[in-house]
């Protein structure tokens, strides 16, 4: 069981990193719009269960990358889709 938590740039910042991470994976997991993407490979070997824990490692990958950034219009979405959109390619 994890305990303590960090939230780099504070749980608000966060938990609006994880919607957009969960809505992600669910948008490729519905239709497996890329065979072969990450979703599709952890779902298949190690089931749904799987997609909670890389949600929360997304998530936790991108307050970190950009601690501290003060996001323009528009500008966090186009970030974290190019972010979540070449995590989902990685191998």
């Amino acid at each position: 069981m994890k305990t303590n938590k960090l939230f780099p740039n504070g749980f608000e910042s966060w938990i609006e990193t994880h919607y957009e991470v969960v809505q992600f994976i669910n948008s490729q997991e519905e239709g497996f719009v890329a065979l072969g993407t990450k979703i599709e490979r952890i779902k298949e070997e190690r089931g749904l269960k799987a997609l909670y824990t890389l949600a929360e490692e997304w998530t936790d990958a991108f307050e970190t990358e950009y601690v501290g950034k003060k996001w323009e219009s528009g500008e966090f979405f186009d970030t974290i889709d190019n972010f979540l959109t070449t995590k989902n390619t990685e191998n």
